[in-house]
């Protein structure tokens, strides 16, 4: 069976490292605390001289105070700050005594570390991914406008021969043989400079730029990456502190991963959203599955090929 610690670094893209927990350096913290308890345990049973009998009993009181009285291990408290640019910091403040305290500490102080880290990665890729997204999308309703434009002038067909008749007559019927010609060839090139321009107009109506699209599908798929595989770290490491401490921290800790910039915001999905609606419905025909052909990062493309 493949560790997770492998599996998770498996996953990690190289650009897209920092968006991650460290999941080795938290094990290292695990691992301080595992070998500090069992010296502190075997220094117990050598002094200890009760009964096996009493000793279980005490333990089993124990429990059931603890249960009655449900003491809260930890508390993490939440720094706001004012930058527009940074997220808010998290802080863990231990509420009880453990084995060794100073393991503990240095632990929680890692994972704060970590939490921080990943929640300001993730803000500071989302502001850029919306500022990218919100051009890209004024871009496809530019095209989508032009587009429509185009249609209708097409719809409307050509000028009949009629009326460009009439408007050569007009125009020509004071003007000598060579003021004509010259005017029958300006119409000319200005009817091929318009087909032209029509041409061009249609084919960069057709699609917006597909690097942009790209980047707007890999910027969702990463997103949710990012919530899913950090998501599993923090309940993995948590659970390992726990059964090293015989504590339980995991359902405090984990309400406020939860809760954090990182798992909560929403604005990048809602914008990819809007932003593959738009490609769907004025690029594809309303045809999902060939704009997700189009839409395919160049990267699954190539190992399609």
């Amino acid at each position: 069976m493949v560790k997770f610690s492998k599996q998770f670094e498996g996953q990690l893209v190289p650009e897209w490292k920092e968006a991650f927990v460290d999941y080795r350096q938290l094990k290292k913290e695990i691992k301080k605390i595992h070998l500090l308890n069992d010296q502190n345990t075997n220094g117990k049973k050598r002094r200890s001289s009760l009964p096996n009998a009493i000793v279980s009993s005490l333990r089993k009181y124990t429990c059931l105070e603890r249960k009655q009285r449900e003491p809260r291990v930890i508390q993490v408290h939440r720094k706001l700050t004012e930058s527009a640019s940074s997220t808010d910091l998290y802080e863990t403040e231990l509420l009880e005594q453990f084995a060794d305290t100073d393991a503990a500490v240095e632990f929680f102080a890692c994972l704060d570390l970590q939490l921080n880290k990943v929640n300001q990665f993730y803000r500071t890729k989302e502001k850029e991914f919306l500022e990218r997204g919100e051009s890209l999308k004024k871009q496809m309703e530019i095209l989508t406008e032009l587009k429509t434009a185009l249609k209708q002038r097409h719809t409307k067909g050509p000028p009949s021969q009629d009326s460009k008749e009439e408007d050569s007559i007009s125009g020509t019927i004071s003007c000598d043989d060579e003021s004509i010609k010259d005017a029958i060839d300006a119409e000319q090139g200005l009817e091929n400079l318009t087909e032209e321009f029509d041409k061009e107009a249609i084919k960069c109506s057709e699609t917006p730029k597909s690097g942009e699209l790209e980047r707007s599908m890999r910027m969702k798929k990463e997103d949710g990456k990012v919530r899913n595989l950090n998501m599993l770290a923090f309940v993995k490491i948590l659970k390992k502190f726990d059964k090293v401490t015989n504590k339980q921290v995991l359902p405090i800790y984990l309400r406020v991963v939860e809760s954090s910039y990182f798992n909560s915001s929403d604005k990048a999905l809602k914008l990819a959203d809007e932003v593959e609606e738009l490609f769907v419905k004025n690029f594809a025909e309303d045809d999902k599955r060939k704009a997700m052909k189009y839409l395919k990062p160049s990267s699954e493309k190539n190992r399609m090929l």
